[in-house]
């Protein structure tokens, strides 16, 4: 339900809010599965369930924290960011408890940004990968002192980090550019809420996304020529 009391700019902030708060709770509810996955993949490999077990112990402890932190609490927009960051902690802790191969699953590393990039915005998913990165980074490092250079060298993590770079300036922009042109489609649609006929999208592109702002000026010019007919 709209609260009219609030100004537009207040109101999409709100929106905004309630839109991170539901990507922490969602991104929390589906890391449940790839703690569980990750505590028997490193139980595999490492040949010891006990391993596993302290795997599944700590992430998952992690994991409840930032869930209850969301629901319980007023939501904080660093919320978003220290669920990133216990994403990252999962992943990179994975990757090393599976060996000197572990770097070859790195594509893991991908999904927060895009993530990111669809629910937070452009700055949020540049910094999950940069977050990321120094995950990455931290893991490797760790591998090199315990003499696997040869599996998981400082080159290796280059190649990869490169190969993650290149995928997100490829699609960190284009997703970014979607949810911009549903947000402007949205404060279109928010003023029409507010009784305002006269405003309309101004989206050039042809596509579903353009349609769909072609659809909501034909929509609001027909409101607008029913108001006109009831007030004659």
């Amino acid at each position: 339900m709209v609260d009219h009391t609030l100004s537009l700019e207040d109101q999409l902030v709100q929106e905004q809010y309630a839109k991170q708060r539901q990507y922490v709770l969602a991104n929390t509810r589906a890391r449940w599965s790839f703690v569980g996955f990750g505590a028997l993949l490193v139980a595999v490999v490492t040949r010891s369930p006990w391993i596993g077990l302290a795997f599944a112990a700590s992430f998952a402890a992690a994991n409840y924290g930032v869930r209850r932190l969301a629901q319980r609490t007023a939501f904080q927009p660093w919320y978003a960011q220290l669920d990133l960051v216990v994403g990252c902690l999962t992943i990179s802790a994975a990757l090393f408890a599976v060996g000197p191969t572990g770097h070859a699953l790195y594509g893991a590393y991908l999904i927060a940004p895009l993530q990111a990039a669809l629910y937070l915005g452009r700055r949020e998913a540049w910094g999950a990968l940069g977050i990321n990165l120094v995950g990455f980074g931290l893991i490797t490092a760790l591998r090199a002192l315990g003499g696997a250079s040869g599996a998981w060298s400082w080159s290796i993590y280059l190649q990869e980090s490169l190969v993650l770079l290149f995928a997100c300036v490829a699609l960190v922009p284009m997703l970014v550019r979607i949810v911009d042109r549903l947000l402007a489609a949205r404060g279109v649609l928010a003023q029409i809420e507010r009784g305002d006929l006269r405003v309309r999208t101004a989206d050039p592109e042809l596509d579903e996304i353009g349609y769909l702002g072609v659809s909501v000026n034909r929509t609001t010019e027909s409101i607008a020529d029913i108001v006109r007919q009831v007030q004659q």
